[in-house]
Protein backbone atom coordinates (compact mmCIF):
# COMPACT_ATOMS: atom_id res chain seq x y z
CA UNK A 1 0.00 0.00 0.00
CA UNK A 2 1.63 3.49 -1.08
CA UNK A 3 1.25 6.23 1.18
CA UNK A 4 1.48 9.77 0.96
CA UNK A 5 1.18 11.18 4.84
CA UNK A 6 0.17 14.73 5.13
CA UNK A 7 1.79 14.56 8.49
CA UNK A 8 5.35 14.53 7.73
CA UNK A 9 8.02 17.51 8.62
CA UNK A 10 10.08 18.52 6.32
CA UNK A 11 13.65 20.05 7.49
CA UNK A 12 15.33 21.67 5.29
CA UNK A 13 18.92 23.86 5.85
CA UNK A 14 21.40 20.79 4.49
CA UNK A 15 23.45 21.73 0.91
CA UNK A 16 24.19 18.45 0.14
CA UNK A 17 23.18 14.60 0.84
CA UNK A 18 22.35 13.96 4.53
CA UNK A 19 23.89 10.47 5.14
CA UNK A 20 22.42 9.41 9.43
CA UNK A 21 20.09 11.29 11.80
CA UNK A 22 19.18 10.57 15.40
CA UNK A 23 16.79 11.85 18.11
CA UNK A 24 16.66 12.30 21.60
CA UNK A 25 14.32 9.51 23.53
CA UNK A 26 12.09 12.44 24.42
CA UNK A 27 11.29 13.20 20.59
CA UNK A 28 11.94 16.86 21.16
CA UNK A 29 15.11 16.99 19.16
CA UNK A 30 16.36 15.61 15.36
CA UNK A 31 19.95 15.80 15.20
CA UNK A 32 21.44 15.17 11.39
CA UNK A 33 24.80 15.34 9.66
CA UNK A 34 25.37 15.50 6.00
CA UNK A 35 27.96 15.75 3.06
CA UNK A 36 28.39 19.35 3.61
CA UNK A 37 30.58 18.52 6.63
CA UNK A 38 27.85 20.17 9.28
CA UNK A 39 26.15 18.77 12.05
CA UNK A 40 22.66 20.16 12.69
CA UNK A 41 20.04 20.10 14.94
CA UNK A 42 16.22 20.26 14.66
CA UNK A 43 13.43 21.23 16.94
CA UNK A 44 10.33 18.74 16.45
CA UNK A 45 7.91 21.21 17.91
CA UNK A 46 8.58 24.40 16.06
CA UNK A 47 10.08 22.15 12.95
CA UNK A 48 13.08 24.55 12.74
CA UNK A 49 17.05 24.41 12.91
CA UNK A 50 18.38 25.44 16.52
CA UNK A 51 21.87 24.43 16.00
CA UNK A 52 24.62 24.23 14.06
CA UNK A 53 28.28 23.05 14.03
CA UNK A 54 31.21 22.18 11.44
CA UNK A 55 33.95 20.40 13.07
CA UNK A 56 34.92 17.74 10.41
CA UNK A 57 36.76 18.19 7.50
CA UNK A 58 35.23 16.20 5.45
CA UNK A 59 31.33 14.56 4.67
CA UNK A 60 30.16 13.22 8.10
CA UNK A 61 28.87 9.52 7.93
CA UNK A 62 27.31 9.36 11.52
CA UNK A 63 25.64 10.15 14.39
CA UNK A 64 24.20 9.95 17.94
CA UNK A 65 22.23 11.53 20.93
CA UNK A 66 23.08 9.93 23.71
CA UNK A 67 20.48 7.80 26.00
CA UNK A 68 21.43 10.39 29.13
CA UNK A 69 21.02 13.51 26.70
CA UNK A 70 24.35 15.06 27.11
CA UNK A 71 26.43 14.31 24.36
CA UNK A 72 26.33 14.51 20.62
CA UNK A 73 28.55 11.63 18.42
CA UNK A 74 29.78 12.42 15.22
CA UNK A 75 31.93 10.78 13.07
CA UNK A 76 33.67 11.42 9.52
CA UNK A 77 35.94 10.85 6.39
CA UNK A 78 38.17 12.67 8.44
CA UNK A 79 39.21 9.76 10.44
CA UNK A 80 37.45 11.57 13.66
CA UNK A 81 34.65 11.39 16.04
CA UNK A 82 33.60 14.38 17.66
CA UNK A 83 31.66 14.49 20.84
CA UNK A 84 30.04 17.23 21.48
CA UNK A 85 27.88 18.85 24.65
CA UNK A 86 23.93 18.38 23.69
CA UNK A 87 22.90 21.92 24.99
CA UNK A 88 25.94 24.06 23.50
CA UNK A 89 27.02 21.97 20.74
CA UNK A 90 30.24 22.97 22.34
CA UNK A 91 33.12 20.49 21.19
CA UNK A 92 34.23 18.32 24.24
CA UNK A 93 36.90 16.25 22.59
CA UNK A 94 37.75 14.72 19.25
CA UNK A 95 38.89 10.87 19.03
CA UNK A 96 41.47 9.84 16.38
CA UNK A 97 40.71 6.49 14.15
CA UNK A 98 42.82 4.83 11.90
CA UNK A 99 40.77 5.30 8.95
CA UNK A 100 37.87 7.00 7.34
CA UNK A 101 34.67 6.24 10.11
CA UNK A 102 31.82 5.01 7.67
CA UNK A 103 29.51 4.26 11.39
CA UNK A 104 29.58 4.30 14.74
CA UNK A 105 27.43 3.38 17.68
CA UNK A 106 27.15 3.78 21.42
CA UNK A 107 26.69 1.57 24.68
CA UNK A 108 23.11 2.64 26.41
CA UNK A 109 24.81 4.34 29.43
CA UNK A 110 26.84 6.66 26.79
CA UNK A 111 29.98 4.94 28.33
CA UNK A 112 31.37 3.31 25.50
CA UNK A 113 31.50 3.66 21.52
CA UNK A 114 32.33 1.00 18.64
CA UNK A 115 33.09 2.40 15.27
CA UNK A 116 34.55 0.85 11.98
CA UNK A 117 36.93 2.56 10.02
CA UNK A 118 36.58 2.12 5.68
CA UNK A 119 40.33 0.54 4.06
CA UNK A 120 41.84 -0.49 7.12
CA UNK A 121 38.63 -2.35 7.90
CA UNK A 122 39.12 -1.93 11.49
CA UNK A 123 36.90 -1.83 14.10
CA UNK A 124 37.62 0.71 17.64
CA UNK A 125 36.30 0.49 20.74
CA UNK A 126 36.48 3.38 22.86
CA UNK A 127 35.54 4.10 26.47
CA UNK A 128 34.54 8.11 26.28
CA UNK A 129 34.78 8.32 30.14
CA UNK A 130 38.90 8.02 29.62
CA UNK A 131 38.78 9.15 26.32
CA UNK A 132 41.02 6.22 25.79
CA UNK A 133 41.06 3.69 23.36
CA UNK A 134 39.93 0.11 24.50
CA UNK A 135 41.36 -2.12 21.74
CA UNK A 136 41.33 -2.19 17.74
CA UNK A 137 40.54 -5.34 15.67
CA UNK A 138 42.14 -4.83 12.25
CA UNK A 139 40.71 -6.55 9.49
CA UNK A 140 37.51 -7.18 11.11
CA UNK A 141 36.15 -7.79 7.21
CA UNK A 142 37.50 -8.17 3.85
CA UNK A 143 36.17 -4.75 2.45
CA UNK A 144 34.47 -1.68 3.36
CA UNK A 145 32.48 -1.83 6.71
CA UNK A 146 28.89 -0.46 6.16
CA UNK A 147 27.70 -0.75 9.71
CA UNK A 148 28.16 -1.33 13.12
CA UNK A 149 25.83 -1.70 16.08
CA UNK A 150 26.04 -3.58 19.73
CA UNK A 151 23.78 -6.62 20.84
CA UNK A 152 20.85 -5.56 22.91
CA UNK A 153 23.05 -7.14 25.89
CA UNK A 154 25.76 -4.90 24.56
CA UNK A 155 28.08 -8.01 24.97
CA UNK A 156 29.00 -7.92 21.23
CA UNK A 157 28.95 -5.81 17.86
CA UNK A 158 27.13 -6.76 14.88
CA UNK A 159 29.22 -5.18 11.66
CA UNK A 160 28.34 -5.29 8.09
CA UNK A 161 30.11 -4.76 5.33
CA UNK A 162 30.49 -4.63 1.58
CA UNK A 163 32.27 -7.97 1.30
CA UNK A 164 28.87 -9.16 1.37
CA UNK A 165 28.94 -10.35 5.26
CA UNK A 166 27.58 -9.57 8.68
CA UNK A 167 29.63 -10.70 11.74
CA UNK A 168 29.07 -10.66 15.18
CA UNK A 169 32.22 -10.31 17.40
CA UNK A 170 32.65 -11.29 20.98
CA UNK A 171 33.91 -7.89 23.01
CA UNK A 172 35.65 -10.05 26.00
CA UNK A 173 37.12 -12.35 23.63
CA UNK A 174 37.69 -10.58 20.65
CA UNK A 175 36.55 -13.99 18.39
CA UNK A 176 34.00 -13.68 15.60
CA UNK A 177 31.04 -15.69 17.09
CA UNK A 178 29.09 -15.76 14.37
CA UNK A 179 29.69 -14.93 10.15
CA UNK A 180 26.48 -14.60 8.03
CA UNK A 181 27.41 -15.24 4.05
CA UNK A 182 23.53 -15.38 2.60
CA UNK A 183 23.39 -12.00 0.64
CA UNK A 184 24.27 -11.77 -3.06
CA UNK A 185 25.98 -8.35 -3.02
CA UNK A 186 27.41 -6.09 -0.17
CA UNK A 187 25.75 -5.87 2.86
CA UNK A 188 24.50 -2.45 3.81
CA UNK A 189 22.78 -2.64 7.29
CA UNK A 190 21.67 -4.42 10.17
CA UNK A 191 19.31 -4.31 13.25
CA UNK A 192 18.38 -6.56 16.11
CA UNK A 193 15.29 -6.36 18.59
CA UNK A 194 15.52 -5.22 22.07
CA UNK A 195 14.83 -8.97 23.25
CA UNK A 196 17.64 -10.00 20.96
CA UNK A 197 15.72 -12.82 19.47
CA UNK A 198 15.69 -11.53 15.69
CA UNK A 199 18.99 -9.75 13.43
CA UNK A 200 17.89 -8.05 10.63
CA UNK A 201 20.39 -7.12 7.13
CA UNK A 202 19.96 -5.59 4.59
CA UNK A 203 21.60 -5.71 1.22
CA UNK A 204 22.66 -4.34 -2.19
CA UNK A 205 21.19 -7.25 -3.38
CA UNK A 206 17.35 -5.71 -2.63
CA UNK A 207 16.76 -8.50 -0.10
CA UNK A 208 16.02 -7.95 3.54
CA UNK A 209 17.17 -11.01 5.50
CA UNK A 210 15.31 -11.93 9.38
CA UNK A 211 17.63 -14.21 11.62
CA UNK A 212 15.83 -16.07 14.02
CA UNK A 213 18.68 -16.13 17.07
CA UNK A 214 16.58 -17.58 19.76
CA UNK A 215 15.85 -20.46 17.95
CA UNK A 216 18.85 -20.60 15.58
CA UNK A 217 16.68 -22.13 12.51
CA UNK A 218 18.66 -20.08 10.27
CA UNK A 219 21.54 -22.82 10.60
CA UNK A 220 19.71 -24.76 9.20
CA UNK A 221 17.14 -23.48 7.14
CA UNK A 222 18.87 -20.24 6.05
CA UNK A 223 17.49 -16.76 6.89
CA UNK A 224 13.73 -16.35 6.44
CA UNK A 225 13.89 -13.41 2.81
CA UNK A 226 11.66 -10.25 2.18
CA UNK A 227 12.15 -9.84 -1.15
CA UNK A 228 9.18 -8.42 -2.79
CA UNK A 229 9.40 -4.97 -2.06
CA UNK A 230 12.30 -2.70 -2.99
CA UNK A 231 13.59 -2.20 -7.13
CA UNK A 232 17.33 -1.04 -5.83
CA UNK A 233 19.61 -1.28 -3.31
CA UNK A 234 18.59 -1.34 0.27
CA UNK A 235 20.97 1.35 2.38
CA UNK A 236 19.39 1.62 5.89
CA UNK A 237 16.79 -0.33 8.31
CA UNK A 238 15.73 -0.43 12.06
CA UNK A 239 13.07 -2.39 14.12
CA UNK A 240 10.91 -0.86 16.43
CA UNK A 241 11.25 -1.62 20.12
CA UNK A 242 8.53 -5.04 20.19
CA UNK A 243 10.65 -6.68 17.27
CA UNK A 244 7.31 -6.46 14.53
CA UNK A 245 7.92 -3.68 12.39
CA UNK A 246 10.93 -2.95 10.65
CA UNK A 247 11.91 -0.08 7.98
CA UNK A 248 14.06 -0.06 5.13
CA UNK A 249 14.82 2.80 2.68
CA UNK A 250 16.81 2.33 -0.46
CA UNK A 251 18.16 3.73 -3.27
CA UNK A 252 14.99 3.11 -5.34
CA UNK A 253 13.95 6.15 -3.32
CA UNK A 254 11.01 4.35 -0.95
CA UNK A 255 10.55 3.64 2.25
CA UNK A 256 8.80 0.49 3.31
CA UNK A 257 7.57 -0.42 6.50
CA UNK A 258 7.18 -4.84 6.88
CA UNK A 259 5.63 -6.77 9.24
CA UNK A 260 8.07 -9.22 10.41
CA UNK A 261 5.68 -11.68 11.70
CA UNK A 262 3.59 -12.00 8.84
CA UNK A 263 6.86 -11.57 6.40
CA UNK A 264 4.54 -8.60 4.26
CA UNK A 265 4.72 -5.00 3.27
CA UNK A 266 3.03 -2.89 5.39
CA UNK A 267 3.18 0.28 4.22
CA UNK A 268 5.32 1.84 1.39
CA UNK A 269 6.19 5.47 1.34
CA UNK A 270 7.12 7.60 -1.58
CA UNK A 271 8.03 11.04 -0.25
CA UNK A 272 11.80 11.56 -1.27
CA UNK A 273 13.14 11.97 -4.80
CA UNK A 274 16.58 10.33 -4.79
CA UNK A 275 18.33 7.78 -2.69
CA UNK A 276 17.41 7.06 0.84
CA UNK A 277 20.96 7.05 2.90
CA UNK A 278 19.43 6.77 6.57
CA UNK A 279 16.18 5.02 8.14
CA UNK A 280 14.99 5.45 12.23
CA UNK A 281 12.15 4.14 13.96
CA UNK A 282 11.23 5.64 16.68
CA UNK A 283 10.84 3.57 20.20
CA UNK A 284 7.08 3.41 20.36
CA UNK A 285 7.34 2.87 16.36
CA UNK A 286 5.02 6.19 15.66
CA UNK A 287 7.64 7.54 13.90
CA UNK A 288 10.03 7.12 10.63
CA UNK A 289 12.96 9.04 10.14
CA UNK A 290 14.31 9.32 7.23
CA UNK A 291 17.66 11.06 5.46
CA UNK A 292 18.60 11.58 1.67
CA UNK A 293 20.62 11.92 -0.67
CA UNK A 294 19.64 15.05 -2.18
CA UNK A 295 16.22 15.67 0.17
CA UNK A 296 15.69 17.38 3.47
CA UNK A 297 15.20 14.99 6.68
CA UNK A 298 11.85 13.70 6.80
CA UNK A 299 9.64 12.33 9.29
CA UNK A 300 6.64 10.39 8.86
CA UNK A 301 3.88 9.96 11.48
CA UNK A 302 1.78 7.08 12.10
Amino acid sequence: MENEHSNDIVFQGHTDSVTSLSYNDQLEHVVSVSCDQTLRVWSLKTREQIGITSKHATQLNSVNIDSNGLNIISSGMDFRTCLFDYETLKLKFVLLNGGAVTDHSITKDGNCLVCVTDISCQMNLWDLRWRKKVFSIPDIHENTPTCCLFTPNENCVVTTSTDGSAKCTDLRSLKTLLTLRDHRNAVSSAAIARDGKLLVTTSWDKAVHLYDIETGNYRREGPQILADGHTGSISSCDIDDNGIYLATGGHDKCVILWDTEKKEVKLCLKRHTDWINDVHMTKDGKWILTASKVDPIINTNF
